[in-house]
This record gives structure tokens, sequence and C-alpha cells, in this order.
């Protein structure tokens, strides 16, 4: 568009133009650079890979150019050639470079280094991959709306903005990745952190990082000013997200620290029994997020303030400034914030009927235990409730057609399917929750080793119990172990494999010695859950009974380890031979029957 002179003639008409006395050719004086010693002048337009690179111009050619044109035509196909091995030399240094700093990420993330220590490399390594001044990284509070500088090249850790102010808060509230060249002349820039830094923000480039869910981003990656003047391009943009999905990948594996922070979270909240992911995703943000002091400065009113509290007046600012980084942000459980989360409360009532089972192994009708006043309304638009308990007690249920909320709600109805509810005096309020914090300690972002996957187990392991004959050989305490191992088999699943976790010297793999890294850590995040105050349905079981089950959950669980596939297949089939083929008298036959169950169904 900016293109003029010669040039614009040689663009308009795809064409070598070439003027032999350029003395009368005003236009050409006009536009170009002025030399009155220019002659004569050949321009021809230069393409790469069908985009305009440029222009190459012949100036004063001593020969006769219209008689040697072939000689040009070798000049300009070598000058091309040269060109596009450039070109190609530039991609491959870009590639390296970003190839290096995903590196650097994930051996920090392999190493188990704190999320502060992994973002810091992710801040120095996006600066220089990409050549530019200043990198920082926002984490972003969804439930408040609020995003915050966690790393950053220009010391401003701890600045807070909402939602849609500035740059980086309309990423965050939009998800777009966005690209500019002036700062100054785009309106979403805010010029009152140039005031504050003394620097000039020139180009800026700003990438969101996927969060917890597709619908907005759990942090941001921004970039600003190109070390050599120039502005930030389309491959640097490439990278950025390349660097954004990697990060995301990060975070998403840091979810297992939730655990501890969900359970106390409940605690605060006996009557609240689902809590929403974006809260835990908030609540994790602020419990680890890597900042020295939440809102060590903040926006208000065009001006950049020291120390401003959550919901405080300017009056009541502090002109201390906390610089420790080993400090934490402001609890999100404490009393003056107790308002900030809104909890989900649309848990279905049960009324779990009395009906005792004298033999609760005899039964394989299928009983209408729990009532809803909503048997009839559609799960997610495939089944309806009827259609999906009917569904359970055969293999055809689909757990990718039923949300989470809802296959808890199937999970409960296998639990009192052997009406192990009425005889181990379970509060169905608390095994709710207790499957809730199950159902979020499985991370979506795994493909596999999701909730769903947890559910199916658990699902199969019930129908080979009740339709396979297992349930005979086994005693009430062991099916319930049972039930709980399967859906608690694969929780908090990294999403990488046992071999993958010794290779990395993952810090699980050191805690568990190489042996059975997985299985072991899904038991001990189990047994962990189960002790729990807050979501402990077992409470009223006793204290023996207590270790029976957790040795029960261990050892099934410990038989989900693939290595040992063949050495399961063939004592299964020295049981089948025998007769009777296990004893349920023999706590041996019947522990060696639940790790074959929870293998088999997995």
């Amino acid at each position: 568009e900016k293109t003029k002179g010669l040039a614009k003639i040689s663009l308009d008409s795809n064409k070598l133009i070439y003027i032999d006395d350029c003395k009368y050719i005003p236009r050409f004086m006009s536009f170009e650079p002025s030399d009155d010693n220019i002659d004569n002048i050949l321009c021809c337009p230069i393409y790469l890979h069908d985009d305009l690179f440029g222009f190459l111009y012949f100036i004063n050619s001593t020969i006769n150019i219209t008689n040697n044109i072939k000689k040009f035509d070798i000049i300009f196909e070598n000058f091309i050639q040269s060109l596009e091995k450039s070109f190609v030399y530039y991609k491959n240094l870009l590639e390296q470079k970003k190839l290096n700093a995903l590196l650097s990420i994930i051996r920090i993330q392999s190493a188990d280094k704190s999320l502060n220590q992994l973002l810091e490399v992710a801040v120095e390594n996006i600066a220089k991959v990409i050549n530019a001044e200043i990198a920082s990284i926002y984490l972003c509070d969804i439930n408040r709306k609020e995003i915050f500088i966690c790393s950053s090249c220009d010391g401003l850790e701890g600045l807070t903005i909402s939602y849609g102010q500035g740059l980086a808060g309309y990423v965050a509230e939009t998800g777009e990745c966005v690209r500019i060249e002036n700062a100054y002349t785009d309106h979403r820039f805010l010029p009152i952190v140039d005031k504050f830094t003394g620097k000039t923000s020139k180009s800026i480039i700003c990438a969101p990082i996927a969060g917890f869910s597709s619908s907005h981003p759990i942090a941001l990656i921004q970039a600003m000013n190109k070390v050599n003047g120039l502005h930030f391009n389309k491959y640097d943009e490439e990278i950025l997200i390349t660097i954004a999905k990697e990060l995301s990948i990060a975070l998403h594996l840091r979810a297992r620290e939730i655990f501890e922070l969900k359970t106390t979270v409940q605690s605060y909240n006996p009557n609240c029994e689902v809590v929403s992911q974006s809260v835990l995703e908030a609540s994790l943000l602020q419990e680890y997020g890597s900042i020295a002091y939440r809102y060590k400065y903040r926006i208000i009113d065009d001006h950049i303030v020291y120390g401003v509290n959550r919901g405080s007046q300017l009056s009541e600012t502090s002109s201390e400034v906390t610089t420790n980084r080993s400090s934490k942000p402001p609890s999100s459980r404490s009393t003056n914030q107790s308002n900030d989360y809104t909890y989900t409360n649309d848990t279905t009532s049960y009324d779990y009927t009395s009906n005792s089972h004298t033999n609760s192994n005899q039964s394989n009708e299928t009983k209408d235990i729990i009532s809803y006043n909503h048997m009839n309304t559609s799960i997610n638009g495939k089944y309806t409730y009827n259609e999906a308990f009917e569904l359970i007690n055969n293999y055809n249920l689909d757990p990718f057609e039923i949300s989470n909320d809802n296959l808890i709600e199937l999970a409960m109805y296998m639990f009192e399917s052997y009406n192990l509810i009425e005889k181990f005096l379970i509060d169905v309020n608390t095994l709710y929750r207790f499957l809730t914090v199950v159902s979020n300690n499985y991370h979506s972002i795994n493909a596999f080793h999701n909730f769903k996957h947890g559910f199916g187990v658990m699902h199969v392991t019930f129908n080979i119990l009740k339709y396979g004959n297992v349930d005979k050989y086994l005693l009430d305490i062991d099916i319930l172990s049972l039930l709980i191992a399967a859906i608690c088999h694969d929780i908090d699943h990294t999403g990488h494999n046992n071999n993958f976790e010794i290779a990395s010297r993952s810090s699980l793999a050191i805690l568990y010695s190489d042996d059975m890294v997985l299985e072991r850590h899904h038991a001990a995040m189990t047994n962990k859950l189960l002790m729990t105050p807050d979501i402990d349905f077992l409470k009223n079981v006793s204290k023996e009974d207590k270790t029976y089950i957790r040795k029960q959950i261990t050892n099934a669980i410990f038989g989900t380890d693939m290595s040992k596939h063949f050495e399961v297949v063939e004592q299964l089939t020295t049981h089948i031979s025998l007769d009777p083929k296990f004893n349920i008298d023999d706590l041996v036959d019947r522990t060696k029957l639940c790790r074959y169950v929870l293998h088999s169904a997995d």
C-alpha cells in the first residue's frame, strides 16, 4: 500500500521495468532516492513463497540490459535461490530457539521444580527466542475477573488488572492471540504502565494459555518491543502459541496440588457438595501463584498504586511493598473473602429406601433405589435418567455422553445396588462429596486417564461382579473396597507411563523407588482421601474394617500394573482349573480375585 514510483509500476504490472535514461523521467526522480548520477535503472518485484518480499534494483548498468536480458535472468534466479536458503536458515534458527525454550520448560517440569521456577524459566526463554525486551506471564482469576503478573523481566510482579483492561485484559476476556505494531495507536493499550516503569512500549504480542475449561485461559504470555526495533511477526506468534501450549500442560499437571486445597475449601463450606471447576482453578492459582504479594501494584483511576488489598479504599493503601518471593498471596479462604466465590449447589436430593437384603450376592434384579423427581429428564441430551440407570446394568453405557456430575450420581447407584450404604452406615452427602473430589483429582487434560475412564472401569467392575457371578466369592466389604479402588484406580494420573516417570527421574519415581510408580501414587492418593475428615464416608466403619478396606484397595490398584499382565493371566488360568475356583472363606483367594477383576476391567 505504501509502494510508490517505479516499484509501484512494477508491482501493478507484475513486470520487470527498465528505464535507460532516468533524467527524462520526472516520476522516477520524484519518488525514488534522488541521485544525479543515476542514468539507468531496472526494477522488478521479488516474491518469496507467493508473498511480496521486496524489489530488486539494478542501477547504472554498463551493458545494454535489453540485449543481455538472459544474464539478468541468471543473476535474478541466483539471488532468489540465495534468498530462499537464507529464509530457510532463518526459520530453522527460529525452530531451534523454540525447541530450546520448550526443552528448558520440560526440564524444569520433569525436575518437579516449583511453579515459580517454571514460570521464571519460561519468561527468560520467551524473551530470548523472539528477541523481546520484556516478557511477562499473567495468571488469570476467572472468578474475580482479574489477571496479575506472576513473573516478568521488568519487575512488575504483582500488578493486578481487571478483565478487559489493557491488551492483556482483552486477551484474558476473549482468549484471542493479539499482535500490534504500535502500542500507542491501539485503544486497548494502557500508557499508565509506561509512565510507571519509565519505558516506552512499541510492538506487543500477547497469547493465551489454555485453562481447565476451553472457554477461558488460565494464564497469558505477553512480550514487548523487538530488540532490533522491528515488529513481532507471524513466526513470533507461532512460537509464542507453541510455548503457551507447553505451559498449559505444565500448569495442568501442577493441578495435583489442588487436592489439599479442594478438601480444605469443602471443609469450610459443609453445605457445599459440588465445587465448580472455575472455583477450583481460581483457588489453585491464588494458592500456588508465583507472586510475592497478589496486590503489590494495582491500577486505580488511571494511577498505579502500591499495596492495595482487594476491596480497600485508596486512603488505606500501604506505602510498604513486600518483596519476599517466598511469601504467599492472601488466602482465598479468609473470612473477608468468603463471598468471592460462588459454589454450585445443584446437587440431586437422594432418597434411599431401606430395602435390606438378606443376601446381596444373590440379587441380580435392577433396583430403583434412588428417588429422583426428574427421572425422565435428559442427561446431556442423549440419555434420560431412566435410560442411564437401565444401561448401568450392561456394558452399553457411554461415559463420554454424560457429564461428570451425572456420572457421580450413577456411581452412587452402584454402591447402593449392593446395599453398601445401609450396611456400612454411609452418609450419602459425604459419599457424594468424596466422589466429587475424586472427579476433580482426575485431570481432564488427559486424553485417556481422566474421570470418564475411572468411571468406565468402575462400571465394568460392577458388571463383572453382578453378571459374571463373581460377587458370590466376595464379602460385602470386598465389594465395597473393589468399587472404591475401581473409580480411584488412576486418580491424579500424570498423563505419562511408569517408564517415562522413571526415565525422567520425576519426584514420584524417586518417592516410590522406581517401583510401580503410578500405581503406588494412585493407591496413596485414594487412601489419603479416605482419611480426610470432611469426605470420610467410612467414618462409621470400625478401625479394623478400615484397615482391611485400605489393604484391599491398595492390592487391587497394584493389580492394574500392566507389566504384571501375563503373570495375572497365568494365575487366573490356574484358579479357573480349580474346584471350587475360589473359596469365599479364604482371604488370599478374595484378595487375588479383587486384583483379577480390577485388572480385567481396566
